[in-house]
């Protein structure tokens, strides 16, 4: 269990936590770190290659992570130790919540502008702050807002440091809850930004944690694309176009299972197309849970697929069987029909809530690289649909393994 949610766990914050090595080992080795030429341009090459990614792919909230780090980190660089970077320590965490917070609704919408004008009063804000008549403020986003224990460093109760724990605060949930690439980005520019406002080097090492950020926006918006390429939308699951390219490049025994939800078309006119939806979220959810070893796919509709690189039908129909009575022997509460999307101000009683179980029907092959007749996977695949459809028509709820 521990393995599967530390591998869970990288899976969704590599985008972060490779560009924020890279920088801890450049800088620990120090070779070719230095605050002009290449050194320089790179990071900003970083950050407009990720602005121009997302503005391609209309993912509005990455432009907006983007242009408010580098924003933050060019006044850092500028401006000098004191009061403004204090203001820019608070803004830039800040923003990003606010970001995250928010839909993605392009740049030049309403919501769009709205969040250029939030941009534009926090940099106002900050150039302000270099007026004498500001001093008091200055001063209080320079110093610990109250007392610390004195185990605590006082510099922690700094207004900069309260706003950037409570950003990550929010983030962090973004991140976990939704398991976004992009909600993922947002977090990662969160933590590269504190790196570049908070380093006590110079501005050599604000320039790697910026080119950090950069890298990060553009990994975050690569996995964003291989998601959206390459994952079921509604499930999560891998969908049909990673099933068969990871069937391409299987070589040896393997065994591949056709799953079915039984009467799905009946459950659809029964409970509606939400409820249909809900429970194929459901199935996917036990399907990706699957143990030994195995990988579950989308094939379409009410169908899924679930292969066991290295397995023979022997070792993997345990794994199915087991499969198949977890989701049979599970209940799952659906939703009422006509559910509101906003709470009323008068809710009205809710009546019961109904709990059903749903079963499925699985047909499985093995992959026999001596034979003709089940070598390629299209082969392998048919054979299994076969099963399939006899497990359906012996009674359903069943694995079928052999036979047709």
């Amino acid at each position: 269990m521990y393995a599967q949610l530390a591998r869970k766990a990288l899976g969704l914050t590599w985008p972060v936590l490779l560009p924020l090595l890279a920088a801890a080992v450049l800088l620990h080795n120090g070779a070719g770190v230095q605050s002009g030429g290449l050194s320089a341009t790179l990071p900003r090459l970083f950050l407009i290659g990720a602005i121009a990614l997302a503005w391609r792919f209309n993912r509005s909230r990455i432009v907006f992570a983007a242009v408010a780090v580098w924003a933050s980190a060019e006044a850092s660089l500028a401006l000098p130790a004191g009061t403004a970077r204090g203001a820019v320590a608070v803004c830039m965490p800040l923003t990003l919540a606010i970001f995250s917070l928010v839909q993605e609704r392009g740049l030049l919408t309403p919501i769009g502008l709205a969040r250029w004008g939030l941009l534009a009063v926090a940099a106002l804000g900050v150039m302000s702050l270099r007026q004498a008549d500001n001093a008091a403020l200055g001063r209080w986003l320079t110093e610990p807002v109250f007392p610390l224990p004195w185990m605590f460093h006082p510099g922690l109760a700094r207004p900069g440091i309260l706003v950037f724990l409570l950003a990550l605060g929010v983030l962090t949930w973004r991140m976990v809850t939704s398991r976004s690439p992009i909600d993922t980005g947002l977090f990662g520019a969160l933590v590269g930004g504190a790196f570049v406002l908070h380093t006590p080097g110079g501005q050599a090492e604000r320039l790697v944690y910026l080119g950090a950020v950069g890298l990060i926006l553009l990994l975050s918006m690569v996995e964003a694309s291989y998601t959206l390429a390459y994952r079921d939308e509604l499930t999560s699951l891998p969908g049909r176009r990673a099933l068969n390219e990871t069937l391409q490049q299987l070589g040896g025994t393997y065994t591949l299972a056709m799953v079915d939800v039984d009467h799905f078309k009946k459950f659809n006119d029964s409970y509606g197309h939400d409820a249909g939806d809900q429970c194929l979220r459901y199935v996917a959810a036990r399907l990706a849970a699957v143990g030994g070893g195995g990988r579950s796919f989308r094939y379409g509709g009410e169908e899924f697929t679930v292969l066991f690189p290295g397995k023979t039908l022997a070792e993997s129909i345990e794994h199915l069987e087991d499969l198949r009575e977890s989701i049979a022997e599970a209940k799952f509460a659906i939703r009422a029909q006509g559910r509101p999307k906003k709470r009323p101000e008068k809710p009205s009683k809710p009546g019961p809530i109904k709990s059903v179980s749903v079963t499925v029907s699985l047909g499985a092959a093995e992959r026999d690289p001596d034979s003709d007749d089940l070598c390629e996977p299209h082969a392998v695949m048919e054979k299994a649909d076969k099963r399939l459809y006899k497990s359906k028509k012996d009674g359903r709820n069943r694995v079928t393994a052999k036979g047709c």
